[in-house]
């Protein structure tokens, strides 16, 4: 998300050294800018997104180019 907390940055550079490369990635950005080409990279194996549904939709669109699994978060605040 383009307004992710910055603890979440620090939170995963601290974990850096416990967890292993490549499996958890945090992206920041706009969702226009990163969201398609994040999705239908061939070497993306799974999607999980916390947000609107509109964009869910379109991450479901997405994720369909690869058939690729993803756990998506719809709820209230």
């Amino acid at each position: 998300a383009e307004t992710v907390c910055l603890s979440v940055l620090e939170f995963f550079r601290e974990m850096q050294d416990v967890i292993p490369p490549g499996v958890v990635n945090v992206v920041t950005g706009y969702g226009a800018d990163v969201g398609e080409p994040l999705v239908t990279h061939p070497q993306v194996r799974k999607v999980a997104f916390t947000g609107s549904l509109p964009t869910a939709r379109r991450i479901m669109q997405y994720a369909s180019v690869n058939i690729i699994p993803q756990t998506l978060e719809l709820g209230g605040k």
